[in-house]
């Protein structure tokens, strides 16, 4: 398995399907951990880890956003089972990175067979200055104030110390982003919402609409704007059930998730 693939595997379970996950701006896949134990024995849950961090902290922090996507969609070709279906999990920022993963396993001829959003912030978003304000002095405070980062974390001066490098990294990835004026992606689109995220509030998941040409589902479920950390129950539940609904008719999915 590649060093930027971390699986927490069930023994002797055989997976139906594959969910390849993507942490929010910063965070490692130490992160994903709880919402990846809440997934059922069915589906195996893989988080993709960013250079700079955990097993890769001795590599350089990622300047390229296209060199990350170049990576994660090679470290999930190398290992993709046609009778697998994959499906691609973003957490805020980590939803672009994993809407663009997508884009690039479509042109490989590797489609997923969804993509499942959680407070994603729209691909056609303005990202202009992104590199200058995540350099500023007050970044950490303004992150913190719009829910992008943890208290525990703002608590901690050490913890913040290890954090804030890759969160300033990860957030100047998207300087210049511009989503390509192609068609939208042909795959079904799950995007979840908090209903107390002020950031990426549930109106705002309707901007998915036109990327999704296989039509979007938008949910609200309580809590805020990091919900895989939050509500990691809640969230897995609607993802399992999504991926469940899309499994191939002649190998079907247990009714319970």
């Amino acid at each position: 398995m590649s060093a930027a693939l971390q699986r927490w595997r069930r023994d002797g379970v055989a997976p139906r399907a594959r969910l390849y996950a993507f942490a929010h701006a910063g965070a490692g896949a130490a992160d994903l951990r709880e919402f990846a134990a809440q997934a059922p024995d069915w589906l195996d849950t893989a988080a993709v880890r960013l250079p700079g961090r955990e097993r890769r902290i001795a590599e350089p922090l990622p300047q390229s956003l296209r060199a990350v996507v170049e990576e994660a969609a090679a470290a999930i070709a190398a290992e993709w089972r046609p009778h697998w279906p994959a499906f691609l999990f973003g957490q805020c920022a980590g939803g672009l990175i994993a809407f663009e993963t997508a884009r690039r396993l479509c042109a490989l001829g590797l489609a997923p067979a969804g993509l499942i959003l959680s407070a994603p912030p729209s691909p056609d978003q303005d990202f202009a200055g992104a590199a200058q304000i995540a350099a500023s002095a007050d970044f950490a405070a303004n992150m913190h104030a719009m829910g992008a980062l943890p208290d525990a974390v703002m608590a901690d001066p050490a913890l913040l110390d290890v954090v804030l490098p890759a969160l300033r990294a990860d957030f100047a990835l998207f300087e210049g982003y511009r989503n390509p004026a192609d068609a939208p992606l042909p795959l079904p689109v799950l995007a979840v919402a908090g209903d107390r995220d002020a950031l990426s509030p549930f109106a705002a998941l309707a901007q998915w609409r036109p990327r999704s040409g296989g039509g979007l589902r938008a949910c609200e479920v309580a809590g805020g704007h990091l919900l895989a950390a939050e509500t990691p129950q809640a969230l897995m539940a609607l993802a399992a059930q999504f991926v469940r609904e899309r499994l191939p008719a002649q190998a079907p999915a247990p009714a319970s998730a």
